[in-house]
């Protein structure tokens, strides 16, 4: 299995296989791919921390740019238009790290984001040593529960990933698949009113092909620890094999108790808040 080093804004993880190992005890250069990964960057501070984190990551060692950086989301102190956000972001990035390749930075769409040509579109993105399938927000919306008929869209949605997964694991692919989106699949606070309620569905789908392909999934949204203590709070990871709360899909079931627990095929972390941090180094 492929070993991928995934830079979270405030933690430097090494993944390999399924399992996270602080940066220091391997060396950038030993991995396949280095990622940096985060999301939701509402406040005046996100261009500080973000610049901060990128600092932090250039300390232990990720010197060169990353072979990525996937965003997931919510660019909005100052406006909900990434016409405008998005170019920030990319500046920052640039100014720490100038040799950066703008396609390999990846922009998933947040719910307070409106629909962007600067946003990256709904699918599948081949890397090297890894693949990106980013879903924007209007794939895979929040508020699910209030949408008529939405079971239909995330159903479509999942095929579409089910479709890509299957070509993978056909031809024997084994790189990473890192499936970005803003939106959680697990069960929280925030969810049981049904704000993700037919994230199972696509949750089946990754569970299936996790059992062949090394599937990462990265999320944003939650902002904190409120929503997550019980999976780690601001910067949270499930490993495979652990178990996760997956909402149950009907709207009669929402609610505290309105999950079931689920094992995981694949390795399930968020992106790293960084308009809600400002700790580089935590």
């Amino acid at each position: 299995m492929k070993k991928v080093l995934a830079v979270l804004l405030s933690a430097l993880v090494v993944i390999l296989a399924v399992a996270p190992f602080m940066v220091g005890a391997f060396k950038a250069n030993d991995a396949y791919a280095v990622i940096f990964t985060a999301s939701d960057f509402q406040s005046s501070s996100c261009y500080t921390n973000l610049t901060a984190m990128m600092q932090s990551a250039q300390k232990n060692g990720v010197t060169e740019a990353p072979d990525a950086f996937i965003f997931g989301g919510d660019y909005t102190p100052d406006s909900d238009d990434p016409a405008i956000q998005v170019p920030k972001i990319t500046e920052t990035v640039q100014a720490v790290y100038p040799e950066y390749d703008e396609d390999k930075l990846v922009y998933v769409q947040g719910n307070h984001d409106s629909a962007s040509n600067v946003l990256t579109p709904t699918g599948f993105y081949e890397f090297e040593n890894f693949v990106v399938y980013a879903i924007n927000e209007d794939d895979f919306k929040t508020g699910q529960a209030d949408r008529t008929n939405y079971d239909v869209t995330v159903k479509t949605l999942a095929d579409n990933v089910a479709s890509k997964l299957l070509e993978l694991k056909q031809s024997g692919d084994t790189r990473p698949v890192f499936v970005a989106t803003h939106v959680p699949l697990h069960h929280s606070s925030r969810s049981s009113y049904g704000e993700n309620l037919y994230s199972k569905y696509l949750f089946d789908v990754l569970n299936e092909y996790g059992q062949y392909l090394d599937i990462i999934f990265l999320f944003g949204h939650n902002h904190s620890s409120a929503y997550d203590d019980y999976i780690g709070g601001a910067v949270n990871y499930i490993a495979k094999g652990e178990e996760m709360r997956v909402p149950i899909p009907d709207v009669a079931q929402m609610g505290a108790n309105g999950y079931t627990e689920e094992e995981l095929n694949f390795t399930y972390m968020n992106y790293g808040y960084v308009g809600y941090s400002s700790n580089a180094d935590s």
